[in-house]
């Protein structure tokens, strides 16, 4: 009898080496079905996904950014022509003492907004409970009590205003009111995380929206001029496809501004990510790997969800511009769209969260969005909810300190300012107004001027950790193993306040 070699149920590693085309091509498999099947699974390396939007929008980008350049240079040489004065008057320059209150009170404002915004927040990281819940209070009372003076200054209008956001904000805090402890456990997580790197994050993509801000504008009112003729009548006309090119100039400023906060989003969410799935120690370049993942293989689908706020804009435009003959249709009508778009904004926001966490095209970001927020909308809503009246509460607060430094510093130097000049009486086309009164409203302009500052300030903070609460609260719904695994504090605290969301998950894990 022949004698047989018995085959061993688990071969060992080394008798298929040679087998290395067949390694390779499970392997491959292996990658593609998790690719297609996208698990919910932070994702260091991925490929790039919708890449035609990503194709669309640099093409569109680079015909905007040549348009716009030579409209910058034609203003340019308009402002200061070669031969001549030029079209700006020069200011002399002016003795610091002579300088107007407002050059030297606005930037004071924006360090005192900026160290009062950084102790703002240290008061949040450090006593989270006591600043949400004064944040909810303060709210409330302060809508009641401009809406009481109001009244009783016999300001109806201004009465109404308030009244409505007062009925809001008192509805909210009833309702999400058992949901305050899982709110501060959010936000306790989330400032233990938040760096100062990610608030640079923050500002650089506050300058760089300001910066193409001005550069678009300056580029579509450059390119206006640019496309100017003199007819033979003697009246000014335009080339030929210059109303065209400014619709594109606008729809393209906008899909551009649309992308830039929406890219910052996902930046600081890749971070935040990084952070709550690093085992055992500190992430490695949090924020440089994010950077790179969101202007790589990332970017395909920010372009697409920014153009689908684009495409929504231009349809409330377009429906405006076809019921403006009816008045009422038309209101309505502008008013149910925006509330849509600012629904689809705040889903995009989530839908972005996705992109940046697990490296999944758009379309499947928007698909799984949607599904959180039908398994569990009202509890993304009301911890969002929470979060934000903490958000705003924070602003505002620094809005108002500056405003009020500001108000009273002008006050007493801005009359001085007038007396120093011996300016008693300042011409206008109503005739002459006194200087003391045109003092106030100087005074008034600066504070509403330092209020928009202080806020602005404390936004720059409070919307990384807005980027960090949407973070947490996907990878909670989403990979709730991992957050048991490495944050068990939090998911206790999950456990706690939804104690049949945990029960479900652990009766899936069995």
């Amino acid at each position: 009898m022949a004698e047989t070699t018995p085959v061993s149920a688990n071969p060992p590693f080394y008798d298929l080496t040679d087998k290395i085309g067949l390694l390779s091509d499970v392997k491959k498999q292996e990658t593609d079905i998790e690719e297609e099947s996208y698990n919910f699974r932070f994702a260091e390396t991925r490929k790039p996904k919708d890449r035609w939007a990503a194709a669309l929008f640099g093409a569109q980008f680079g015909v905007a950014l040549v348009l716009n350049t030579i409209g910058v240079v034609q203003l340019f040489s308009i402002l200061n022509p070669k031969d001549g004065e030029p079209l700006l008057p020069v200011p002399n320059e002016q003795p610091y003492r002579n300088a107007h209150p407002a050059l030297y009170i606005l930037p004071s404002a924006a360090v005192f907004a900026a160290f009062t915004s950084i102790f703002l927040y240290q008061f949040l990281r450090f006593h989270t409970n006591a600043t949400v819940v004064g944040s909810i209070y303060a709210i409330i009372l302060a809508h009641f009590a401009v809406m009481i003076l109001s009244f009783l200054a016999g300001a109806t209008s201004a009465g109404l205003y308030f009244m409505v956001p007062f009925i809001v904000f008192f509805v909210l805090t009833v309702i999400v009111k058992d949901r305050v402890e899982f709110a501060v456990a959010l936000l306790e997580s989330v400032t233990s995380i938040l760096n100062p790197n990610m608030v640079l994050v923050s500002c650089a993509g506050f300058l760089v929206e300001a910066a193409y801000a001005v550069f678009a504008l300056a580029g579509m009112a450059g390119f206006v001029i640019h496309q100017m003729f003199e007819t033979d009548d003697g009246h000014v006309g335009f080339k030929h496809g210059t109303k065209y090119a400014i619709v594109y100039l606008v729809a393209s400023a906008y899909w551009t501004m649309q992308m830039v906060p929406n890219m910052m989003n996902v930046i600081l969410s890749g971070a935040f990510a990084s952070h709550y799935y690093a085992e055992g120690g500190e992430p490695s370049m949090p924020i440089r790997k994010a950077t790179a993942r969101a202007m790589t293989t990332s970017f395909g689908s920010v372009a697409l969800g920014s153009l689908v706020i684009v495409a929504a804009q231009a349809v409330h435009y377009i429906v405006g511009f076809v019921t403006r003959a009816v008045p009422f249709i038309g209101a309505c009508m502008n008013c149910g769209l925006g509330f849509i778009i600012a629904g689809l904004q705040y889903f995009n926001t989530y839908a972005f969260t996705h992109v940046a966490i697990y490296g999944k095209p758009y379309v499947q970001s928007a698909q799984d969005t949607y599904a959180l927020f039908k398994d569990s909308g009202m509890t993304v809503i009301s911890n969002d909810v929470i979060t934000y009246m903490c958000s705003f509460a924070l602003c505002h607060t620094v809005g108002l300190v500056t405003a009020f430094l500001g108000f009273f510093w002008a006050v007493g130097t801005v009359r001085n300012y007038y007396d120093a000049r011996g300016i008693v009486c300042i011409k206008t086309d109503h005739g002459c107004t006194d200087a003391g009164l045109m003092a106030t409203d100087d005074a008034f302009a600066i504070g509403g001027a330092c209020w928009a500052i202080g806020v602005g300030c404390m936004h720059l903070i409070t919307r990384v950790v807005r980027a960090g609460v949407t973070t947490t609260i996907v990878i909670v719904a989403e990979d709730h193993e991992m957050v048991k695994r490495n944050h068990p504090t939090l998911y206790k605290q999950v456990k706690e306040t939804y104690p049949a969301v945990a029960a479900k998950w652990e009766e899936n894990t069995a």
